[in-house]
């Protein structure tokens, strides 16, 4: 498995790339949006959803060749250390093989309703019905938040915690990723370093066929990224975006973040095991912190939506790329700047695992100390417009 994370990111980089090389030159001569010659449209355009169909078959044909790839692995490969290491993970690799089928279902799904609301433009409602479909087939195959095992190990639990907490967390993050696509190479950027931060935990935890898994869609990712780039010449549309936020959603699902089983609450906190407990209830919050930039996206424009009477599925240019520009950053400077956000809390998410209650807290402090700075710095230039529309307004008179 080893080879298995490179390769099946090689095979999705060049296949990826090989479908958008393919796709700008015969849009050439008709001017499809995302050519050379084509004129930047708004996302919500037929043409969108021919390139974001390129990263659904991307991804999904890497993903289909690595399951098949895994399971000849044993009969093609010659060295005896590798026969031995798919033997003793045999059936981790099945489990995980079915359960991925579930990500194929619920994630076509998903993908069909962002399709058509490119072509046809949904009503929320009806897009909301599209995403929650494809969660609860995610779901049902087995991607759930295990969180509830720190305080409740009892099968109870899982219907009364994880499935309605996994069903609002993975659509709060297909929307995130949907509202974050409001710049170029902004969202499948941000997509791939947090998928990244997840592979890299899946892999210390031993999940290495969910992490090679994961590598398809960086690789899908990055794949479509070199022509997203600013000035783009592809886009991905509410059928890409939505698609990107379901899978990332359903990959953070499927990690372990906790092993230690206390059988109450009181166990979690006190006696032997209490340890253990305080430990995991730590690293359930990992994907919180990895996640900080697009939660932090989607809270803070959705809040400066309520203050301003607007409403709140009605688009603006109040997200926080938006605010990085007012602030006098270029598009491309503003994209970068998130990037790097996202690294800087995605590094101290790793160490959530096996961190102290005392390292956890700084890793809190050290990620909203940054969110704090950059909202002070937004303030000051929110104030500094004002002033400035004042003294004009008084120079009129």
């Amino acid at each position: 498995m080893g080879l298995g994370v490179p390769g099946s990111f090689c095979f999705e980089w060049l296949c990826q790339s090989g479908h958008h090389k393919k796709g700008d030159w015969l849009g050439r001569p008709v001017g499809i949006p995302g050519s050379a010659r084509g004129k930047k449209n708004p996302q919500h355009h037929p043409a969108a959803a021919g390139w974001n169909r390129h990263l659904w078959r991307g991804f999904y044909l890497s993903l289909i060749f690595s399951i098949i790839l895994v399971f000849l692995a044993p009969s093609i490969l010659s060295s005896g250390k590798w026969i031995t290491f798919f033997e003793n993970h045999q059936i981790g690799i099945s489990n995980e093989s079915l359960a991925l089928i579930g990500i194929l279902m619920g994630g076509g799904v998903t993908f069909l309703g962002g399709l058509l609301d490119d072509r046809h433009s949904l009503s929320p409602r009806r897009k909301m019905v599209w995403q929650v479909s494809g969660s609860l087939i995610a779901i049902a195959a087995g991607y759930r938040l295990d969180f509830y095992k720190v305080f409740w190990n009892h099968w109870s639990g899982e219907f009364l915690f994880a499935v309605p907490v996994t069903l609002l967390w993975m659509m709060f993050l297909i929307n995130a990723f949907n509202l974050l696509d409001n710049m170029d190479g902004l969202s499948a950027g941000v997509a791939a370093i947090t998928t990244t931060f997840f592979a890299i935990y899946a892999h210390w935890q031993g999940e290495y066929f969910l992490a090679a898994a994961m590598t398809c869609l960086i690789g899908s990712l990055l794949g479509f990224l070199r022509y997203n780039w600013n000035p783009s010449r592809i886009f991905m549309g509410d059928g890409g975006a939505l698609l990107v936020g379901f899978l990332v959603a359903a990959f953070t699902c499927r990690c372990t973040y906790y092993r230690a089983t206390p059988s109450s609450l009181l166990a979690s906190l006190i006696g032997e095991e209490g340890v253990q407990a305080r430990q995991g209830l730590l690293s359930i919050l990992t994907p919180l912190v990895i996640m900080a930039v697009p939660i932090f996206d989607t809270t803070s424009v959705v809040f400066i939506r309520w203050r301003n009477g607007k409403p709140l599925m009605q688009g603006d240019t109040n997200h926080f790329s938006h605010r990085l520009v007012s602030l006098g950053l270029t598009q491309k400077n503003a994209v970068l700047v998130i990037y790097l956000v996202t690294i800087f809390t995605g590094l101290g998410a790793l160490i959530l695992q096996s961190a102290s209650v005392k390292q956890a807290v700084l890793v809190f402090l050290q990620v909203l100390s940054v969110f704090a700075m950059i909202i002070l710095l937004e303030n000051r230039q929110r104030q500094v417009n004002a002033e400035g529309k004042g003294t004009v307004t008084c120079a009129g008179k």
